[in-house]
């Protein structure tokens, strides 16, 4: 046994197998001289380098840079300091950074040797299991000496002879056949450690279904980033289409009959399909996996390419619970066209994905103009996933989250939650089908964007926004209007009862910012006959000022050429405080023969907008405040007597519909004045007795059919007057008679209304 000697000095022990850190790596073969930039790191004089690239490999080892030439570290220049085995712990650098081992076989002679290294992994495996230690108490006490009895210790397995940053078919099936020899030969427990840098697959995919962890080096920087330094990059190097680049748990293209895989998973891996996968990543038949630091990109183009794919294939029976016990964090995908980013559909009853836990799930897709959705799952129960950010590109149509409960061949999702942290480019929250129920989706308050939900064919989410400073900042992501949409297919009868909760509280660091914006419900009807009521209720036990919600807005859409006639109504309930003002919009998209709104309210101020758009609108009015109706487009109209039980109100214009004009030079000098109502003050020149005369009230309010109320109230003998006026498409003329035995020189006032009148 070689003794080990103590450096004085430098504070290093020679013949040690684990020496001291150096601060960075080499990438590639360097000059031994003076002080340099390596790997990104700035080395200076004392510094301890690991050159490792050398194209001469016995001048590999451990250096100390020097202004001049370089020497040799006093623990790595004898034979009996180097190894097979000797570990250094690089602490720099984005490619070189970690354990690495000496590969080369003993003996070894400093400076005539080839010495190689490779990089190495501390197994997470090596953890004490807290269970053992307890079923052993009883018979031993562990000390730091003996805690290690209970630990099984895994030697990680790293595949020999990888070539990287080399994508020619020769050394892409090389690279293939080496990794899964590894795979094929290690199991539960186990870790298979990849090197650091792009490593090209040819031939076929990955299979890792024994239990084992997969891992690679983590990339520098944010995972979800485009320009970071990938780390381990899986990337496929074949020319044809490939239907997975890695498969975890068992072969998705069958039906297994039970679970698998337990245990396990992927860590620290890029997977690229360069386009010509299918779907990179496919996990199936698992359970207690763990899937962390995974960025999967460039799945097919076509509408089947699938980021990652999560379950058996559509055209086999899946597996109930095919996905169990899972747990995902830091994953990202990306899909173009019409494929998606995470796809989750088995044909099990209950779901395809079970009891799993999601943290940090980012999906980018729809490039290219395409439909694909960023997250769609229609096959799951009972998950919970949480800081999800979908973005979808420019041009893409496809959902940010789509949940597919249309129940052909045990499609659900059923009791989920959902946390979504971001939704850009449009991207909706889509419930669809009557079993994708019981699900719920959540937002932070103050810092999470609200979301459009838009539910049909019977399918209900619930949403939650928690928190006590709603919007607290004036113009953060919360303060986008809120929108929860229920839509009915063709030809589907569907009573369904929604509510939505907001406990809308006043900012407490800013209480005049308030929240400014807008919570509104649509019901979006298709063709067909069917019914749909809804409730909403909005619980806003805080607000206390018109500025902290400006509007809700309650909108019934009809579509489609039959008859189809909605029931909506919305009761509001529970408003403390200042009311908002409430928007009911009826908007006809199509040709329909005929539609309805009912709506109640309570005691609160509403602004009915928009009533009809396309074809005749049926409103139902019960309230005990006052609504003003405004409709640029057509009229509102009653199809029953229009009556009032007011003790002293009555029918009417509203103040802001009058106004006044005098006349000028004489009675029969003509005067403008477009309001449906209003005053005209006559001049006072003089009027013959039992003469009438006449004059021009030009008004853009009145029609040729419509009729004039006159009276006079004011300035002059009263009883001396007769009024009469005769109606044309925008103006009157008005005769006033004198109805005295004498000359009259008096400046009447005439108030006057417009009421509108039909032939037939």
């Amino acid at each position: 046994m070689t003794s080990v000697q103590i450096d004085i000095r430098d504070g290093l022990a020679s013949s040690v197998a684990i020496k001291g850190p150096c601060k960075v790596a080499t990438t590639a073969n360097i000059t031994l001289s003076g002080e340099q930039t390596i790997d990104g790191v700035s080395i200076v004089t004392d510094d301890r380098v690991l050159v490792k690239d050398q194209t001469t490999g016995a001048d590999n080892g451990i250096w100390i840079c020097d202004t001049g030439p370089w020497r040799r570290a006093k623990d790595f220049n004898k034979t009996k300091d180097v190894k097979t085995g000797t570990l250094v712990f690089v602490t720099g650098g984005p490619s070189g950074a970690g354990l690495w081992e000496l590969t080369t076989a003993d003996p070894i002679s400093v400076g005539t040797t080839s010495i190689t290294f490779a990089q190495s992994v501390l197994l997470a495996s090596q953890l004490i299991d807290e269970d053992d230690m307890a079923s052993n108490s009883a018979t031993k006490v562990p000390t730091q000496q003996s805690v290690k009895a209970y630990v099984d210790y895994k030697t990680p397995k790293m595949p020999t002879g990888i070539v990287l940053n080399n994508s020619n078919s020769t050394v892409a099936a090389a690279n293939r056949a080496a990794i899964q020899a590894v795979l094929d030969a290690t199991g539960p427990g186990d870790v298979v450690m990849l090197p650091n840098g792009p490593i090209y697959i040819g031939t076929s995919g990955l299979n890792v279904f024994n239990g084992q962890m997969l891992s690679g080096f983590a990339p520098s920087g944010d995972i979800f980033g485009a320009a970071v330094v990938p780390g381990t990059a899986l990337l496929w190097a074949g020319a044809a289409a490939q239907p997975w680049l890695v498969a975890f748990g068992a072969n998705p293209a069958s039906a297994p009959g039970t679970l698998q895989t337990f245990g396990g998973g992927l860590a620290n891996l890029q997977i690229d399909g360069a386009y010509n996968v299918d779907r990179p990543l496919r996990i199936a038949a698992c359970g207690h996996a763990r899937f962390d630091n995974l960025k999967v990109m460039r799945p097919t183009i076509s509408s089947s390419g699938k980021a990652i794919w999560l379950g058996a294939n559509t055209s086999v029976s899946g597996l109930e619970n095919t996905i169990r016990h899972c747990d995902f964090n830091n994953v990202s995908a990306f899909a173009y066209g019409a494929g998606h980013a995470f796809y989750n559909q088995s044909n099990g009853t209950e779901g395809g994905l079970t009891f799993c836990t999601g943290r940090n799930l980012r999906a980018d897709f729809g490039y290219g103009t395409g439909a694909g959705h960023g997250f769609y799952f229609s096959s799951m129960d009972d998950c919970t996933f949480t800081g999800l950010t979908a973005s979808r590109a420019a041009g893409g149509t496809g959902q940010g989250l789509y949940l597919n409960g249309n129940g052909a061949s045990g499609i659900v999702a059923v009791g989920n939650t959902f946390h979504m942290v971001k939704l850009s480019g449009g991207t909706p929250v889509l419930a669809d089908g009557r079993y994708s129920a019981n699900n719920k989706i959540y937002g932070l308050s103050g810092v999470d964007e609200v979301p459009t939900v838009l539910e049909q064919n019977g399918g209900w989410i619930d949403v939650e926004y928690l928190g006590t400073d709603y919007g607290d900042t004036p113009g953060s992501v919360t303060q986008q209007p809120t929108t929860i949409r229920a839509k009915n297919a063709a030809n589907n009868t569907v009573s369904r009862l929604l509510t939505l909760s907001h406990d809308l509280n006043t900012p407490a660091s800013a209480p005049a910012a308030g929240i400014g914006t807008s919570l509104a419900f649509e019901v979006l009807t298709g063709t067909g006959n069917k019914e749909l009521a809804a409730v909403l209720e909005a619980s806003m036990t805080d607000v206390t000022s018109a500025a902290e919600l400006s509007k809700l807005v309650l909108k019934l859409m009809s579509a489609g050429t039959s008859t189809s006639f909605v029931t909506f109504t919305p009761t509001l309930v529970s408003m403390i405080g200042v009311n908002p003002s409430y928007y009911i919009e009826s908007t006809g998209v199509g040709a329909g023969a005929s539609a309805g709104m009912s709506m109640k309210t309570g005691n609160h101020a509403n602004v009915w907008q928009a009533i009809t758009k396309a074809g005749t609108y049926v409103v139902g009015v019960q309230s005990v405040a006052d609504y003003l109706v405004m409709d640029t487009s057509g009229n509102l109209t009653q199809a029953a007597a229009l009556k009032t039980s007011h003790a002293t109100a009555g029918l009417g214009y509203a103040t802001g519909a009058g106004g006044t004009v005098t006349q000028a030079t004489s009675k029969s000098t003509g005067v403008t004045l477009n309001k449906a109502t209003g005053q005209i003050t006559m001049n006072a020149a003089a009027l013959a007795a039992g003469t009438i005369v006449s004059f021009v009230l030009t008004n853009s309010a009145i029609a040729a059919t419509d009729i004039l109320v006159l009276n006079h109230i004011s300035g002059g003998t009263p009883g001396s007057y007769s009024l009469n006026a005769r109606a044309a498409a925008g103006s009157a003329t008005i005769d006033v008679r004198n109805n005295t035995a004498g000359s009259l020189s008096e400046a009447i006032v005439i108030s006057y209304a417009v009421v509108k009148a039909v032939t037939a």
